[in-house]
């Protein structure tokens, strides 16, 4: 009997959505962990409840958040999707490079795999049928103006413009969208990894992401209001813990998203002595790295606060001041 569990938990079995059972799923994910890399795996039924195969695709333009929220609206819409069958999921693609673990993160204090170090740019994925490729690249491609991301303070290659799809050029789906792209005044580009920014070009690299993988980013980013406008809601926000349980989302051991701060000292003191020896932290030189590390965050902080602490006082000396002139000309 246990053998029922295993197989759906590894995607093997799926429920049908049939009485006695639970709601149909269009998507079937798994997480796979390895006692050295921690990364997720998204293991994809080969085609949807209604037949139609399945593909797995992402979209970079400008910062992520924005990005996801709208398609997590058109998964909505376009494929009556509902909150427990979206696969839309903030991450990093079109880099050429992972650390040891394979890890991809977000910028951090300890500089650990740092995603724009590695070459990659923020970007979304999502698993559609093949026959709504067209209509999910309308809605990429609408995401731009003037040919540019909507947010042109957001400079960088991390920001840069990337499509990812399965062969790159010689999927199926290229023509579709290449036909999309110039409807909007854009032209696609084959990506080689690590590629310029595509600000003020109107380009949009086209990644082969077998070769040029996406990688979840940490939870924190993702279902994350965007700075631009009006919070999503907390309904919007609280995607991204019910993703976690069902495991269509995974944490990925990089700083603040299941990595700890001591974790996080012993990674950045790898990256920069190239010593990958499990001992490390028995060894004087990192005991001292590490004591450095924190003494400089505790420094930081201190600094902070004082500056805090040194505002709050003046401010209160002179309200102090001016009631006392209010007073002098009361009297």
């Amino acid at each position: 009997n246990n053998l029922i569990l295993e197989a759906e938990k590894d995607g093997r079995i799926v429920d049908t959505g049939c009485p006695g059972g639970k709601s149909p799923l269009e998507k079937n994910t798994s997480i796979q962990s390895t006692a050295k890399t921690k990364t997720l795996v998204v293991s994809q039924a080969k085609s949807s409840p209604s037949g139609d195969t399945l593909i797995d695709i992402y979209f970079g333009v400008g910062c992520f958040w924005h990005v996801q929220h709208e398609f997590v609206l058109a998964e909505r819409d376009i494929l009556d999707r509902k909150d427990t069958g979206l696969t839309s999921r903030t991450g990093y693609a079109g880099g050429t490079r992972t650390d040891d673990e394979g890890r991809v993160c977000y910028h951090n204090t300890f500089d650990v795999a740092d995603y724009g170090k590695f070459g990659h740019a923020e970007a979304v994925a999502l698993t559609i049928p093949t026959s709504s490729v067209e209509d999910f690249a309308s809605v990429y491609f609408d995401l731009f103006k003037d040919g540019d991301r909507t947010d042109k303070g957001d400079r960088g290659p991390e920001y840069r413009s990337v499509l990812g799809i399965p062969n790159g050029f010689a999927n199926a789906a290229y023509s579709i969208l290449d036909a999309t792209a110039k409807s909007h005044g854009l032209t696609l580009s084959i990506g080689e990894g690590n590629d310029a920014d595509t600000l003020g070009k109107h380009v949009v690299y086209v990644m082969d992401s077998l070769k040029f993988p996406f990688h979840q980013a940490e939870v924190y980013h993702q279902y994350h209001n965007d700075f631009k406008g009006l919070p999503y809601g907390k309904k919007y926000n609280s995607l991204a813990r019910e993703a976690t349980k069902d495991g269509r989302l995974a944490h990925t051991n990089c700083p603040g998203d299941g990595l700890s701060a001591e974790a996080s000292i012993f990674s950045a003191f790898k990256s920069a002595t190239g010593d990958g020896d499990a001992e490390l932290h028995k060894r004087p030189l990192f005991s001292i790295f590490a004591v450095c590390i924190c003494c400089s965050i505790l420094a930081v902080t201190v600094v902070r606060r004082w500056k805090n602490g040194k505002v709050a006082y003046e401010l209160a000396d002179a309200m102090e001041q001016s009631e006392m002139k209010s007073d002098a000309i009361l009297t």
